[in-house]
């Protein structure tokens, strides 16, 4: 870490690490800035690899808490977000 570098007390990784090309190298990278009472948040779906991923974050971190969400239909949703059109949403409609 350079001298000037803020240190910061949380970093969040939302939706990105299955998109490292080297997940490893990317937890190391998000350990320098950390206070050393500092966390990172995680967030990804689950699909092929995610057990891997969750594996290295633990060797890394210690894990404080987990939660997962449910989709109440039973399956992932199809590409993309299902989203009602802003115009409907501007007149009240949605």
């Amino acid at each position: 870490m350079t001298a000037n570098m803020t240190r910061a007390d949380v970093v969040v990784l939302n939706e990105v690490l299955y998109f490292a090309e080297d997940p490893g190298a990317l937890l190391e990278r998000v350990a320098l800035p950390l206070r050393p009472d500092g966390r990172v948040v995680v967030s990804m779906w689950r699909r092929t690899g995610d057990r891997y991923l969750w594996a290295a974050l633990e060797r890394r971190f210690y894990l404080e808490d987990t939660v997962t969400v449910h989709n109440p239909a039973g399956q992932l949703a199809g590409p993309g977000l299902a989203a009602r059109p802003l115009s409907r949403l501007a007149h009240g409609e949605g």
